[in-house]
């Protein structure tokens, strides 16, 4: 599925053409939103398990970890 193209749209618009491309635009705009989102959940949550993994001390101070490094 092709974003929408705003030239298309305006080559001889109607007010129907006008709020297709709007709740199409928006549509678009909140599902990549939501999928930025998530990867950006899933890439924080994926470096705490390694970091815990590695026993590397994680934002918080957090040091827990299979790997003890003191």
């Amino acid at each position: 599925m092709m974003p929408p193209d705003y030239l298309s749209y305006m080559q001889d618009p109607t007010i129907f053409d006008i709020m297709a491309f709007v709740v199409k635009f928006y549509s678009m705009m909140f599902v990549f939103m939501v999928l930025n989102v998530a990867f950006m959940v899933s890439s924080i949550w994926a470096l705490l398990i390694v970091f815990r993994v590695l026993g590397i001390p994680w934002l918080d101070g957090t040091t827990k970890g299979f790997i003890n490094r003191s």
